[in-house]
């Protein structure tokens, strides 16, 4: 039986994991969930999506960032804590290419 735990002691339980985050902006992050302190979510090995004219649709984005891997577009990026709506772990989202 598998238990639940932190893999580094003193972390955030999604500390390591690659997340989707979803802001109140038109960005949408996809990265390696690091900390969160002082307000900001820190994410490492970052992509970003920014909805707009032009844009890929977020939910393909999202699909063929799940089927191909994160296209790494900054190493470490923090995002104001006040603007996330939610974080959800890449492996979890279900998500179908438009």
């Amino acid at each position: 039986m598998a238990t639940s735990h932190v893999f580094h002691p003193g972390h955030d339980a999604l500390h390591g994991m690659t997340v989707v985050v979803f802001t109140k902006t038109p960005r949408t992050f996809v990265g390696r969930f690091d900390a969160e302190e002082g307000g900001m979510v820190a994410l490492n090995a970052v992509a970003m999506h920014e909805a707009g004219p032009g844009a890929k649709p977020r939910d393909t984005w999202l699909a063929e960032t799940k089927k191909y891997g994160v296209p790494v577009a900054f190493p470490r990026l923090t995002v104001p804590a006040k603007d996330i709506e939610r974080v959800v772990k890449l492996g979890d989202l279900d998500v179908a290419e438009s």
